[in-house]
């Protein structure tokens, strides 16, 4: 069955419930039978339209971002003086620099421990719009907030005399490093007492390799340990920890020069991490 409820312009605003109910049979009783609830608000079009613009495509932790808002109305004036609150969050982003197919550069899903995708506001101020309806925004990337790559969301909310509230925003990439370091494992899959066998890169966002880059590689064996233990009433649930041993670790160094490095070890390859020993790079994990 079908049903559709016309509200009048003059119906309040707020909460609605609508409740289907089904007659017994033979008797004078109604069943319950499902609900749901609606609400009603006052709807008034967009009256200005807001913009937020940042300066470059990408940045790099470190690096001072730089913006613009602008709020206009739609038949063509500057919003002065209004009300504005903008606010830079990041969220998990991946990167690969082009020209490096089957190289896996940052940290990879499976190592997150299975959670949700993280989000972490780094700024929110209220200001006021100049004269020209815009606002310029600067604001420095702390290295100690940015350790990998993210993308950086840039919103502002202005809000007009009539206290109508409309948004503006834009995404870029933040690189966590100046240069990235790549991980092309020949295999996913070994035999246990195998050789395998791992080509390293180290780049920049451009996909261009760098000169001569000290490296340390390091080998983990990634292991679960699993207990059964009972829990509320008498249940049982199981409790894994996640344990990660260092195999085995060398110093490497790579050139502009090498099409890959190959490194060598025979151990079951559960987890291998690469860090530069100077400068600021982007962690490998594969």
């Amino acid at each position: 069955m079908d049903f559709t409820l016309k509200l009048k312009p003059s119906a309040p605003t707020g909460y609605y419930n609508i409740n289907v109910s089904v007659e017994k049979e033979g008797k004078k009783q109604w069943a319950h039978g499902a609900w749901l609830n609606f609400r009603v608000e006052a709807f008034k079009p967009a009256q200005f339209e807001v913009t937020a613009k940042l300066t470059e495509k990408d940045y790099t932790a470190g690096d001072t971002v730089k913006g613009l808002i602008a709020g206009k109305y739609l038949f063509g004036g500057a919003m002065k003086f209004q009300p504005v609150t903008w606010r830079l969050r990041t969220s998990d982003a991946y990167f690969s620099p082009p020209n490096h197919d089957g190289f896996f550069f940052g940290k990879l899903g499976w190592d997150e421990d299975y959670e949700s995708p993280r989000s972490k506001k780094l700024t929110e101020k209220p200001d006021t719009l100049d004269k020209n309806g815009t606002l310029k925004i600067n604001y420095a990337l702390n290295q100690k907030d940015i350790n990998e790559t993210v993308s950086l969301l840039f919103e502002a909310d202005v809000t007009s005399p009539s206290r109508q509230v409309i948004s503006g925003r834009t995404s870029v990439i933040i690189h966590g490093g100046e240069y990235y370091i790549g991980i092309k494992p020949s295999s996913t899959f070994i035999a246990s007492d195998s050789t395998l066998n791992y080509q390293i890169v180290t780049t920049k966002k451009d996909g261009k390799r760098l000169k001569t880059q000290n490296l340390t590689a390091k080998i983990y064996e990634r292991q679960w340990h699993s207990i059964r233990r009972a829990g509320v009433g008498g249940a049982y649930e199981w409790e894994t920890e996640k344990v990660d041993a260092l195999i085995d670790s060398s110093e490497i160094s790579i050139t502009d020069t090498n099409e890959v490095i190959k490194f060598y070890r025979k151990h079951i390859f559960m987890l291998a991490e690469v860090l530069m020993s100077l400068g600021r790079g982007v962690m490998m994990t594969e």
